[in-house]
């Protein structure tokens, strides 16, 4: 059998994605939180679509192995947004206690948009607040998901 990069990775990402879902049994969870999801939902719910997707690949990467030979070279500027986002996420890592979690996330959104190219200010604005938003009802509301409480998030409740 030849070597298939592609069939190899995505049987590592499956790996990774069953070895995380074992971890999801950690995390704690109220007694009481009635009809809500709880906090091992949305971890979970993601871990299984990553399986879910990379099997897929896995199956493509098997039955079409000449098609994983077509590859375009990446242009500069797309691998210079690419490695931003990659910074800009491992900076959401360290900065996620320290600034508290809905900031972090209003200020990833901005800055994601930011280096991929966006300028509208309405877009600048709007965007990070929906998210955060978002996340806050999504995580804090709906999974009982409590997010660190940092420096700025302290000011607010």
């Amino acid at each position: 059998m030849k070597k298939n990069p592609t069939l190899f990775t995505a049987l590592i990402f499956i790996l990774i994605a069953c070895l995380l879902f074992g971890s999801t049994f950690m995390i704690q969870e109220s007694k009481n939180q009635g009809n809500r999801l709880g906090p091992r939902f949305f971890p979970r719910l993601i871990l299984l679509l990553i399986v879910m997707f990379n099997l897929i690949l896995a199956y493509q990467a098997y039955r079409y192995p000449e098609e994983q030979k077509k590859v375009k070279k990446v242009p500069d500027e797309k691998r210079k947004r690419f490695i931003g986002t990659i910074v800009i996420s491992v900076l959401v890592g360290f900065s996620f206690t320290l600034l508290g979690g809905f900031t972090t996330i209003f200020f990833f959104v901005l800055s994601f948009l930011i280096i991929w190219g966006q300028r509208k200010l309405k877009v600048l604005f709007l965007t990070p607040t929906l998210v955060t938003l978002g996340a806050f009802l999504l995580f804090y509301k709906l999974l009982s998901v409590r997010m660190p409480k940092g420096i700025i998030d302290a000011l607010f409740y």
